[in-house]
């Protein structure tokens, strides 16, 4: 199978999973999580959010960076669908995620130690 072909077919899977799922719900999610993004990010300063606070790591701004960077295609990617043509390129894995802290996720504090081991 080519990896075209495969990542239409895993692209396919996900959305016949939430497919079922009304437009203005989709909608709400999407608010949902920019909305839990601002929660988090509130009281963190300028300097707070250019430190890493891992050695090492990504700071708050480069991981906040990557996000918008990442959504921005897709928003490109669905105006084209919408207006009913290809988008040009190549399809977004729909794989496409990192691992989640769960320590910080429940936050709590992690040591670099706990994060490895929750990864």
């Amino acid at each position: 199978m080519s990896r075209e072909r495969e990542a239409r077919d895993r692209a396919r899977a996900y959305f016949e999973s939430k497919g079922a799922l009304a437009p203005a719900a989709v909608r709400e999610q999407i608010v949902a999580a920019f909305d839990a993004l601002d929660a988090a990010l509130a009281g963190v300063s300028a300097e707070q959010a250019r430190r890493p606070s891992i050695p090492g790591e990504w700071s708050v701004q480069e991981v906040v960076d990557h996000l918008l960077e990442t959504y921005r295609p897709g928003v490109d990617e669905l105006r084209c669908l919408l207006a009913g043509c290809r988008p040009p390129g190549e399809p977004i894995p729909a794989g496409l995620h990192s691992p989640r802290r769960r320590c910080c996720a429940r936050g709590r504090g992690c040591s670099t130690s706990s994060a490895a081991r929750t990864a």
